[in-house]
This record gives structure tokens, sequence and C-alpha cells, in this order.
């Protein structure tokens, strides 16, 4: 072994793949993975202890429930904005205007409310537009904003957002 190190110190010793100087001196390979201490073999993780960085497996998993996360978010987005569209496409062409409804002025129009929910449309109430008001307790009205009052309510004590 001493003849090894001076050899070594030296430079007159190469290392050669896993052919190093303690490989030399022992005569045979070692074990990959393997620790040799005391006599008794053990292995890395028993001697060094377990890894504290999160294994590739953990990452992955990780990844993957952000990845699903993320496009469950923006399919809900999707299908809220093509519900939105296609109802206030169907409510408008279920408001019938009728000979009561045309006497009325311009600025007055029945209406239905619904509730979005991800898989349906809920109907909550029926009401009454007004177009001409702009100022409501004192506040104004901002564009694209109306009176409703509420006429009808078919659904009590529903949550609206």
């Amino acid at each position: 072994m001493d003849f090894l190190v001076e050899q070594s110190s030296q430079g007159q010793f190469t290392q050669e793949g896993r052919q190093d100087i303690l490989v030399t001196a022992i005569g045979r390979l070692e074990h990959l993975g393997w620790v040799r201490a005391a006599g008794t073999i053990i292995s890395i993780r028993q001697f060094f202890g377990s890894s504290s960085r999160p294994s590739s497996y953990e990452l992955s998993q990780e990844h993957e429930q952000r990845l699903k996360q993320d496009i469950t978010k923006e399919i809900m987005q999707e299908i809220t904005k093509k519900v939105t569209v296609e109802l206030y496409d169907e409510v408008a062409e279920m408001v019938e205007v009728t000979k009561e409804v045309a006497q009325l002025s311009v600025s007055y129009r029945p209406c239905q409310l619904y509730i979005l929910h991800p898989t349906r449309t809920m109907l909550v109430a029926r009401g009454t537009v007004y177009k001409a008001t702009t100022i409501v307790h004192g506040m104004e009205l901002g564009e694209n904003v109306v009176k409703v009052m509420i006429d009808e309510v078919v659904v009590p004590n529903v949550f609206v957002p």
C-alpha cells in the first residue's frame, strides 16, 4: 500500500476507469454504491444518511400536479367564457316581445337572471331592466351597467356572486 501511495504522489500511478489505488491494493473491484468500513460492507445511505434534496420522482409528481392545476384552471376559464356567450344569446332569444312590453317605454324590458355553474346554468329570478337609469343610491352607474328590479324569485336563498 505504501508503495502505491508513493507511486501516486510521484505521478507514476494513473487511475484508469474503476481501477483506482484502493482497488489495486485490495486486488479486486469494489461494488458500486457500497462503502467499506471496519471490515463490513454498508450502503452509502447507511453511512452518509439519506439525501436532503427531494428525489426526481417527487419533483416530477409536484410538477405534474402543478400542470394539472394550470390546465384545469385554463379549461374552466374557457368553459365559463363559452357558457357566458351561449347563455347571453339564449336569454336574448327567450325574451319575447309581447304587446305589454311593446307598449312600455323603450327604457324598460323584462330579463331573466342566471347563475353560471361549471356544468350548467340556473335561472334564479325574473326582473325588469331599467336602461334609462344612470344613478342608483347616489352612485353613477358605469358603462355597460344597468339597474334591474327583481319581479319574481325562482330559486330563493341562492348565493349570487
